[in-house]
């Protein structure tokens, strides 16, 4: 279930990266410096949705329930200061990360079967 149009974004980041991101902080001599962690790329979840529905061979189309009251219509955020602090960078793309995550937990149910 999509609540509302589904037109409004996220900055959506891959697990890996984040992981990265921390890893890359602990090592770091930074303290006390805010920092965003993500791609600076908004994504509709729409384009969410459709994209994981095709990874996932899914092909029922999302349902749209009435919107949530007070929801964000948009999120991007800049990660320009972790990669001058950090030299961190994003490097999967949303379908790439989408795809490994999926595949990762299939293959959890699949062991558990």
């Amino acid at each position: 279930t999509i609540y509302g149009d589904g037109t409004q974004t996220r900055d959506y980041v891959y697990v890996g990266d984040v992981v990265r991101a921390v890893v890359a902080a602990s090592k770091s001599s930074a303290s006390g410096i805010a920092m965003n962690i993500g791609t600076g790329i908004e994504t509709n979840v729409n384009d969410l949705y459709s994209t994981l529905a095709a990874i996932a061979d899914f092909p029922t189309k999302a349902v749209h329930a009435a919107e949530r009251p007070g929801e964000q219509k948009r999120s991007v955020i800049s990660p320009a200061r972790a990669e001058k602090e950090l030299g961190w960078r994003p490097e999967k793309k949303l379908g790439q990360g989408l795809e490994e995550t999926f595949k990762y937990f299939k293959q959890q149910r699949d062991r558990s079967s």
